[in-house]
């Protein structure tokens, strides 16, 4: 994606000065391809014209370490710790990751809007929502990625809204059983083909915020798609 692109994506809803900056990912280097999603609810941690300027702000969207450093200070100076629980488990899971399937790993959020917490969230405006989540489809449908992992069952839920809508599967999946249960399920959660005939899987774990240093809990999980992506989806 070039920066001109992604500029537009990013600018606040109406061009309000006073919102903040959507996300739709953060990346290392600007990658042609991105074998694997990693979709959570939404970014934390709001970011801002009066944080940085636009231009800044997209440049640093394609460096992960330098935005992170950049993101530590904002959260230090709104009174939080430096890295939350989330952020140490998504980076232990990443660099994992990455390092056993040597793929390129995109950070995105199905509501690409930022909030303090969950309840601010569920108090943006619909519009702002759709507007959102509008923009994490343009970015899936440009990678196509052979694999979604997607962590929480209420960012799975959004998934499978946006898919539906968009005709990717035919019908929402049921997501009654409990999270750890789909988690430890030896298959991937569903497999489907996007709209250009790709073939796609989604892999669904609990919230990153219980990973930890080492992701134990994890490592039944971790190893499934591990072996997937190693076997070319078998």
């Amino acid at each position: 994606m070039n920066l001109k692109n992604l500029k537009e994506m990013v600018k606040p809803f109406g061009d309000n000065s006073d919102s903040p900056y959507f996300r739709p990912f953060v990346c290392n280097g600007d990658e042609s391809n991105y074998d694997i999603f990693l979709v959570g609810i939404n970014p934390a941690t709001p970011i801002s014209m009066k944080d940085m300027d636009i231009d800044k702000y997209v440049n640093l969207l394609i460096k992960y370490d330098d935005f992170y450093k950049e993101y530590q200070k904002i959260r230090e100076n709104a009174g939080k710790t430096t890295i939350s629980r989330t952020r140490k488990g998504t980076v232990n899971f990443v660099n994992e990751l990455g390092m056993k399937t040597g793929k390129a790993i995109l950070e995105t959020n199905v509501i690409p809007y930022p909030t303090s917490n969950i309840k601010e969230l569920k108090e943006i405006p619909d519009n702002v929502k759709k507007y959102a989540m509008n923009l994490f489809y343009s970015v899936l449908i440009q990678y196509t990625p052979e694999v979604i992992i997607v962590f929480s069952k209420t960012s799975l839920k959004y998934l499978l809204e946006i898919m539906c809508e968009h005709k990717i599967i035919e019908s929402k999946v049921s997501t009654k059983k409990p999270i750890k249960v789909i988690e430890d399920n030896s298959n991937p959660f569903i497999q489907f083909s996007y709209l250009n005939g790709k073939k796609g899987a989604i892999f669904v774990c609990r919230h990153l915020m219980y990973y930890g240093d080492k992701g134990n809990s994890f490592s039944k999980f971790r190893e499934k798609v591990i072996n997937y992506l190693n076997s070319g989806g078998k």
